[in-house]
């Protein structure tokens, strides 16, 4: 497909960048800007892509800049028209963007899985004074439909769907699992006061954040946010600092909760269900697997059965 890629005047022009400009390729729709500024991201899009959940992204990243976080964000640099999309005259789009610093998370390291409660908690609390609209084109999240959407899928028929031997051991793991599984086909009660219902990230974690020592200093990819509950997030990303290798680290987790909590508190109502949604993670995890990576979704029944238990 055919990339009309803006020459360096025409950079400078649009978004007032100051020269000397260098363009870097990484693939055909992206291209690294290097400029005096700093170094930004170049996304093209073309004319037959919809460009809904984009607009709806750099809404969400505008309405943040308005609070004063603790990390940075990728907010759209706006064009000579005030736009953060711009349209040329061959019918393509083009978002720019600044290209964020920082090393990626650690797995299983409890400071970073601190930093990473402090952080999502700062985001949390900008996000609840967010209007939750609904993404576009995602929805699988919303007041209507509150469970997750891999929680709806075909459940698993064999042992070997999911990683384990077909066996009188093997069969009785997947029995309990898919029973397990049944339960999270009814939605929670309805959020209220009690039950914080915003935006939310979506994938808070590994390469969509960015450290410098043990803080968070950016966070990338706000592409799957949408509204949810906030604890389930919580609990999502707990399971994710507690089973990032494959096993349960629970100082990592403590340390997460630890970080979140310094900046936000749950209520009564969502450390009530704070199980049911990690245990449903947990489930998830192993449904997303399920049929597809045996050695994934092995590993994750096996975790599952441990945040079961515990």
């Amino acid at each position: 497909m055919f990339v009309d890629l803006p020459d360096v005047q025409t950079l400078s022009q649009i978004y007032q960048l100051s020269q000397p400009i260098r363009i870097e390729e990484v693939e055909q729709d992206l291209h690294l800007i290097h400029t005096p500024e700093g170094d930004f991201s170049l996304n093209i899009y073309h004319e037959n892509t919809a460009l809904d959940q984009q607009r709806y992204l750099h809404w969400l990243l505008m309405s943040l800049s308005q609070f004063d976080l603790s990390f940075k964000v990728p907010y759209p640099l706006r064009d000579d028209k005030g736009a953060t999309i711009h349209n040329n005259a061959t019918g393509q789009s083009w978002v720019l963007a600044p290209r964020l610093s920082g090393q990626t998370i650690i797995s299983n390291d409890p400071d970073h899985a601190y930093a990473t409660g402090l952080a999502l908690a700062d985001l949390h609390r900008a996000l609840a004074k967010v209007q939750p609209l609904t993404r576009p084109g995602f929805t699988d999240y919303n007041i209507e439909a509150r469970t997750l959407p891999n929680l709806r899928t075909v459940l698993p028929q064999h042992p070997t769907e999911v990683g384990v031997n077909d066996s009188p051991e093997g069969r009785h793991r997947l029995l309990r699992f898919t029973q397990l599984a049944e339960r999270f086909w009814q939605s929670p009660p309805p959020p209220n006061n009690e039950l914080r219902w915003h935006i939310v990230h979506g994938d808070f974690f590994g390469n969509n954040l960015l450290y410098d020592g043990t803080l968070v200093t950016g966070v990338l990819n706000f592409s799957t946010s949408h509204p949810d509950y906030r604890v389930r997030e919580v609990a999502e990303v707990l399971m994710r600092a507690a089973n990032d290798l494959g096993s349960l680290f629970w100082g990592t987790a403590r340390a997460f909760v630890e970080g979140y909590a310094e900046i936000a508190k749950l209520t009564a109502a969502e450390i009530i269900l704070m199980p049911r949604f990690i245990v449903e993670s947990a489930v998830d995890r192993v449904l997303f697997y399920s049929g597809t990576d045996v050695i994934m979704a092995s590993d994750a029944l096996r975790a599952q059965e441990d945040i079961s238990a515990w």
